[in-house]
Protein backbone atom coordinates (compact mmCIF):
# COMPACT_ATOMS: atom_id res chain seq x y z
CA UNK A 1 0.00 0.00 0.00
CA UNK A 2 1.02 3.42 -1.08
CA UNK A 3 0.06 6.69 0.07
CA UNK A 4 1.21 9.48 -2.85
CA UNK A 5 1.14 12.96 -3.03
CA UNK A 6 0.89 14.22 -7.24
CA UNK A 7 1.48 17.39 -8.21
CA UNK A 8 1.55 19.52 -11.69
CA UNK A 9 2.37 23.23 -11.57
CA UNK A 10 -1.69 24.27 -10.40
CA UNK A 11 -1.02 22.05 -7.27
CA UNK A 12 -1.36 18.77 -5.64
CA UNK A 13 -3.38 16.11 -5.08
CA UNK A 14 -3.26 13.06 -1.81
CA UNK A 15 -3.88 9.28 -3.56
CA UNK A 16 -4.11 6.16 -1.98
CA UNK A 17 -2.57 3.11 -4.21
CA UNK A 18 -4.08 -0.21 -2.36
CA UNK A 19 -1.57 -3.15 -2.18
CA UNK A 20 -2.98 -5.21 -5.30
CA UNK A 21 -2.75 -2.08 -7.73
CA UNK A 22 0.40 -0.81 -5.84
CA UNK A 23 2.22 -4.19 -6.56
CA UNK A 24 1.41 -3.44 -10.41
CA UNK A 25 2.17 0.52 -10.51
CA UNK A 26 5.33 0.57 -8.03
CA UNK A 27 7.66 0.77 -10.92
CA UNK A 28 5.97 4.18 -12.11
CA UNK A 29 5.90 5.96 -8.64
CA UNK A 30 8.81 8.11 -8.18
CA UNK A 31 10.16 11.99 -8.21
CA UNK A 32 9.71 13.81 -11.00
CA UNK A 33 8.22 11.32 -13.31
CA UNK A 34 5.32 12.75 -16.13
CA UNK A 35 2.53 10.05 -15.29
CA UNK A 36 -0.96 9.14 -16.27
CA UNK A 37 -2.91 8.92 -13.48
CA UNK A 38 -6.23 6.73 -13.28
CA UNK A 39 -8.69 6.86 -10.64
CA UNK A 40 -11.81 7.79 -8.35
CA UNK A 41 -12.27 10.97 -6.59
CA UNK A 42 -13.16 11.11 -3.60
CA UNK A 43 -14.31 14.79 -1.77
CA UNK A 44 -14.29 15.37 1.93
CA UNK A 45 -15.55 18.55 3.23
CA UNK A 46 -13.06 18.41 5.92
CA UNK A 47 -9.87 16.97 4.15
CA UNK A 48 -10.61 18.17 0.31
CA UNK A 49 -9.71 16.02 -2.68
CA UNK A 50 -8.34 12.65 -2.98
CA UNK A 51 -7.90 10.06 -5.28
CA UNK A 52 -7.94 6.00 -5.01
CA UNK A 53 -5.68 5.13 -7.28
CA UNK A 54 -6.58 2.80 -10.19
CA UNK A 55 -3.81 2.51 -12.43
CA UNK A 56 -0.74 4.81 -12.94
CA UNK A 57 1.31 4.99 -16.35
CA UNK A 58 4.51 6.71 -16.93
CA UNK A 59 4.79 9.02 -19.66
CA UNK A 60 7.96 9.11 -21.65
CA UNK A 61 9.59 12.35 -23.13
CA UNK A 62 11.21 12.69 -26.63
CA UNK A 63 14.34 12.62 -24.75
CA UNK A 64 13.61 9.49 -22.88
CA UNK A 65 12.44 7.54 -25.78
CA UNK A 66 15.69 7.84 -27.68
CA UNK A 67 18.17 5.27 -26.45
CA UNK A 68 21.34 5.84 -27.45
CA UNK A 69 23.48 3.08 -29.67
CA UNK A 70 25.89 0.88 -27.44
CA UNK A 71 29.56 2.45 -27.31
CA UNK A 72 28.57 5.82 -28.85
CA UNK A 73 29.09 8.68 -26.55
CA UNK A 74 26.57 10.97 -25.73
CA UNK A 75 27.85 14.61 -25.37
CA UNK A 76 25.32 16.71 -23.18
CA UNK A 77 25.53 20.25 -24.55
CA UNK A 78 22.02 20.75 -23.12
CA UNK A 79 21.90 24.05 -21.42
CA UNK A 80 19.53 26.27 -19.89
CA UNK A 81 20.62 29.95 -19.05
CA UNK A 82 19.08 32.25 -17.02
CA UNK A 83 19.25 36.11 -16.72
CA UNK A 84 18.45 36.80 -13.23
CA UNK A 85 20.36 40.54 -13.01
CA UNK A 86 16.68 41.79 -12.59
CA UNK A 87 15.67 39.82 -9.23
CA UNK A 88 16.37 41.01 -6.47
CA UNK A 89 18.47 39.03 -3.32
CA UNK A 90 15.46 37.53 -2.21
CA UNK A 91 13.64 36.45 -5.69
CA UNK A 92 17.13 35.14 -6.72
CA UNK A 93 17.46 32.61 -3.75
CA UNK A 94 13.58 31.80 -4.08
CA UNK A 95 14.77 30.93 -7.66
CA UNK A 96 17.44 28.51 -6.54
CA UNK A 97 15.23 27.38 -4.77
CA UNK A 98 13.01 26.30 -7.17
CA UNK A 99 15.89 25.50 -9.25
CA UNK A 100 17.12 22.54 -6.47
CA UNK A 101 12.94 20.88 -6.63
CA UNK A 102 13.49 19.92 -10.53
CA UNK A 103 16.96 18.54 -11.00
CA UNK A 104 18.37 16.64 -13.70
CA UNK A 105 20.41 16.42 -16.68
CA UNK A 106 20.02 19.95 -18.04
CA UNK A 107 23.32 22.10 -17.61
CA UNK A 108 21.69 25.45 -15.57
CA UNK A 109 23.99 28.44 -16.07
CA UNK A 110 23.08 31.83 -14.27
CA UNK A 111 23.82 35.85 -15.47
CA UNK A 112 23.43 38.09 -12.76
CA UNK A 113 24.74 41.39 -13.35
CA UNK A 114 28.25 41.19 -14.67
CA UNK A 115 28.94 37.57 -12.94
CA UNK A 116 28.21 33.85 -14.64
CA UNK A 117 27.33 30.87 -12.52
CA UNK A 118 27.07 27.47 -12.98
CA UNK A 119 24.73 25.38 -10.25
CA UNK A 120 26.37 22.16 -9.24
CA UNK A 121 23.26 20.08 -10.44
CA UNK A 122 21.84 20.32 -13.45
CA UNK A 123 17.98 20.86 -13.72
CA UNK A 124 15.04 18.53 -15.58
CA UNK A 125 13.99 21.11 -18.27
CA UNK A 126 10.07 20.73 -18.66
CA UNK A 127 7.23 22.71 -18.78
CA UNK A 128 6.38 23.28 -14.89
CA UNK A 129 9.86 24.27 -14.34
CA UNK A 130 9.10 26.89 -16.97
CA UNK A 131 5.90 27.87 -15.42
CA UNK A 132 7.76 28.33 -12.35
CA UNK A 133 10.60 30.58 -13.71
CA UNK A 134 8.17 32.52 -15.52
CA UNK A 135 6.62 34.00 -12.72
CA UNK A 136 10.24 35.41 -11.83
CA UNK A 137 11.01 36.14 -15.02
CA UNK A 138 10.32 37.59 -18.59
CA UNK A 139 10.22 35.11 -21.03
CA UNK A 140 13.49 36.92 -22.62
CA UNK A 141 15.64 35.99 -19.72
CA UNK A 142 15.60 32.37 -20.54
CA UNK A 143 17.02 30.55 -23.02
CA UNK A 144 17.24 26.76 -23.61
CA UNK A 145 20.16 25.76 -25.64
CA UNK A 146 19.95 22.24 -26.45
Amino acid sequence: MAFLSIEDVYGSLECVCFPAIYEKVKAFIGNDKIIKLSGKLEIDSEKGFSCIVDDIREIKTEAEKQVPQENVAVDKTEVLWINTSQLSDEDFNDLLVTLSNYEGTTECKLVRGDKRYKLPYGVNYCKGLLAELYTFLEQKNIKYID
